[in-house]
């Protein structure tokens, strides 16, 4: 079977860790932003354990480090462990944005065994396997959470701007809408659930997922009117940095929604004005254009 993703959020900072390790609670029984549910108790680890590794935004050619996944009180919980300084540039990009804060977020992605509809809609995850564990942007179990984060260089790290935070919240929505509809396709092609109902669970993810592209791109242009912010903006005193804006244009740039989000790139392209440099910009406008084959 196909693989599903769910997200969590980093909450807090304690002590206790080394400086290259977070403690998260991947997974809890409470539904998560789009209504599903996927029980901790369900969770198959034997073949995860075997090789516990932790992935940059699901990219297997990206491994950042390694997890102790267990399952405790309930709740899925892992402690992240970056592979050492100076072994993977990756890793070590990371570990530093996790450790600031600039990034706050994990997903685990699985391999569904046991489901069953919801009512109002949603799915029920009785049982699943868990194929790998992400660092990535935005999180959708308001419930699971990175507890434990040790050794930050500052407690005032730059912070993403609210209108960024809520573009990549729908980006993510739109990626993960998009590959439901991938997944129930495969599910009604392998016989694992009614046609009708796959087929109807489809269109309706499709239809979310633009939706949510939609949204996205009346963001960016919001953005790119207001001028990005600053004194006197929609957001007050300037606090986008470059690195933040990366954060949005790159998970613009590996959603697997892929040329669905075309009409949101020529408002991305914009997106930064005074924040960035010319050729930062302009190096950002060409490889989002090239990921969709415009032209910078």
């Amino acid at each position: 079977m196909t693989s599903r993703t769910f997200h969590v959020t980093v909450v807090k900072d304690a002590a206790g860790l080394g400086p290259r390790q977070i403690r998260v609670v991947a997974a809890t029984a409470s539904p998560d932003r789009v209504g599903d549910i996927v029980e901790p108790g369900g969770c198959d680890l034997r073949a995860y354990l075997k090789n516990p590794i932790v992935l940059a935004d699901h990219d297997r050619t990206k491994a950042v480090g390694a997890a102790q996944a267990a399952i405790v009180g309930g709740r899925l919980e892992a402690r992240i462990t970056f592979a050492p300084a100076g072994v993977s540039p990756k890793a070590d990009e990371y570990c530093g944005l996790y450790k600031a804060g600039v990034m706050s977020a994990v997903s685990i992605g699985f391999a569904p065994i046991e489901i069953e509809p919801l009512r109002g809609g949603g799915t029920r995850f009785r049982t699943w396997e868990l194929l790998e564990i992400s660092l990535v942007a935005v999180p959708a179990n308001p419930e699971a959470l990175v507890v434990e984060r040790r050794a930050r260089t500052s407690t005032k790290g730059p912070k993403m701007l609210s209108p960024i935070a809520e573009l990549l919240d729908h980006l993510d929505k739109a990626e993960r809408h998009h590959v439901d509809a991938l997944d129930f396709a495969d599910e009604a092609q392998d016989g694992g659930v009614d046609p009708k109902a796959a087929l109807a669970t489809m269109r309706k993810s499709v239809e979310a997922s633009r939706a949510h592209l939609d949204r996205a791109t009346e963001i960016c242009r919001k953005i790119r009117d207001s001028g990005g912010g600053g004194a006197g903006g929609a957001d007050g005193e300037l606090s986008f940095t470059p690195a933040s804006r990366r954060a949005a244009l790159d998970r613009l740039d590996r959603s697997a929604v892929g040329a669905v989000a075309a009409p949101a790139v020529p408002a991305v392209r914009q997106l930064g004005g005074a924040f960035l440099t010319a050729q930062v910009r302009e190096e950002e406008q060409r490889r989002i254009w090239a990921y969709y084959g415009g032209k910078a």
